[in-house]
């Protein structure tokens, strides 16, 4: 929601498509021998139990219940996989729940579902990291990661507060299913709902989905790739300080809103996901307000820039405006810091300014 985020492609989605492939199949033949893998699936795949795991999914299929679940299956699993539209309730009507499915059928077909639900979700801890995989396609999750980071930049693009760099021994890579796996199993190992993303805002999303409510009552969720205008922000305070010893928690708050007005349904959706009010508070007192005046100072005294103490306010303005300048985009924080700035340079009061004045002309 900070910014606009561009899809990264893999061929490590060619298992993906394989697999929706083979499972068109499993209805078609009677046979399993019949059923054709591409050449690269037979090869990476050879020595594994993926191709006895389908089979055993085919032989239940003598069931005739099991085949209409199939079926059924099928369809979830289409619609499941158009990440998009299910994010943001363009299908929620087409949404089935597994479980709602279950309480139609005995305990043998509800085992049946479960079986082909665990098999989906088996595919990324088993076979999406396999190392033949990665050597076949030449490519592999971390450098997914990286491709992503090389076009989107390596800041979290759901908080802009922490990285989503990979560094070797990693036990885990930063990255989400956009869409939970325990909610939407047969969207597990499509690259369209697995996103790089910071280690906090992993956490707080967890296995929440996206939208809020249940089927007619499902509210749009924020999606990632959506092309939205980013948000501003803006700080408040309830009483405008005199000085820093007035700058505390109490009395300021960040103004968090869309830069369009049209973009605020996932503006909401993303601010209650990622808890971003409590976050975005957080990061302003602990780690701009409490530092932002040692970075400042390092400026002034870099001898990079030229610069010197301010002897009046012109003068910091134009240190300020250096200083946001060596606050790139892709730094954490940078919004926050920012917001910062723009505050002491447009809508502090003069007594502020003239005490920061004296403050860093007497350090």
């Amino acid at each position: 929601m900070i910014r606009q985020v561009t899809k990264i492609s893999t061929n490590l989605n060619q298992l993906h498509d394989a697999i929706v492939e083979c499972f068109s199949q499993l209805l078609q033949k009677d046979d399993f021998n019949e059923i054709t893998f591409p050449a690269w699936f037979e090869s990476v795949y050879k020595s594994t139990k993926i191709k006895s795991k389908l089979k055993e999914i085919h032989n239940e299929l003598d069931d005739i219940c099991a085949r209409i679940v199939f079926k059924g299956l099928i369809k979830i699993i289409e619609q499941n996989n158009r990440i998009e539209a299910i994010s943001t309730r363009q299908i929620c009507e087409t949404y089935i729940d597994l479980d709602s499915l279950k309480i139609y059928y005995d305990d043998h077909i509800d085992g049946f579902i479960d079986k082909v639900s665990e098999f989906y979700l088996g595919l990324y801890s088993n076979y999406v990291k396999k190392p033949k995989l990665e050597a076949h396609f030449k490519t592999s999750i971390r450098d997914y990661i990286k491709d992503f980071n090389k076009v989107n930049g390596r800041l979290c693009v759901f908080c802009g507060l922490e990285n989503t760099k990979v560094i070797e021994g990693q036990s885990r890579p930063p990255l989400d299913h956009w869409l939970p796996e325990s909610k939407f199993p047969f969207s597990a190992i499509n690259f369209d709902n697995l996103i790089p993303i910071g280690k906090d805002c992993n956490e707080k999303k967890g296995q929440r989905v996206v939208m809020d409510g249940r089927w007619t009552n499902w509210v749009w969720g924020y999606y990632p790739y959506k092309n939205v205008d980013g948000i501003k922000i803006e700080l408040i305070f309830i009483k405008d300080p005199q000085k820093m010893d007035e700058v505390v928690y109490d009395n300021l708050k960040l103004d968090i809103g869309p830069n369009n007005v049209n973009d605020k349904e996932y503006f909401h959706s993303w601010l209650k996901l990622f808890n971003i009010k409590q976050r975005f508070d957080s990061y302003l007192i602990d780690d701009v307000i409490d530092y932002w005046q040692e970075e400042y100072e390092a400026l002034i005294e870099n001898p990079k820039y030229t610069l010197s103490h301010a002897a009046n306010q012109n003068e910091l303005d134009d240190n300020l405006i250096e200083f946001s300048k060596s606050y790139p985009e892709s730094r954490e924080g940078n919004l926050i810091m920012n917001s910062w700035i723009s505050f002491i340079r447009i809508n502090a009061s003069d007594a502020f300014k003239n005490s920061l004045i004296k403050r860093f002309y007497n350090e």
